[in-house]
């Protein structure tokens, strides 16, 4: 069984690559989301932890799966996850310009499906 780590402030950090150094222009608005997870349990194990993204806007569902990573832990092991976000992955298909377009303040979510969200940030 794994346990997801509280996050510190930096733990559970959905960055913009403009802010963290990367190779972003002022268009590119890549997510870079870090989280850990540990093995509570006695036996190695393996878990899929996935990262979501809640967009506020008309006729969206409430989570959109953004990406996930498969992570094989021993017992009492913590292992830090990073897991990136697109630019396309937070769009949406604007109607009206016939284009993607990135809908900005989404909230971030991680857990073991889209029913066992475990980390939650804005």
């Amino acid at each position: 069984m794994s346990r997801w780590r509280d996050p510190s402030p930096a733990d559970l950090a959905p960055q913009d690559s403009r802010q963290c150094g990367g190779p972003g222009s002022d268009t590119d608005r890549t997510l870079h989301v870090s989280f850990s997870v540990k093995n509570d349990g006695t036996v190695a194990g393996a878990e899929v932890p996935q990262v979501y993204l809640g967009i506020d806007y008309a006729g969206e569902p409430p989570l959109r799966l953004g990406g996930w990573d498969k992570i094989h832990l021993n017992p009492e092991e913590v292992q830090q996850v990073s897991i990136t976000l697109s630019p396309r992955t937070q769009s949406i298909w604007d109607t009206s310009v016939n284009d993607w377009r990135v809908v900005p303040d989404a909230v971030v979510y991680v857990g073991a499906s889209s029913r066992d969200i475990r980390l939650k940030e804005r």
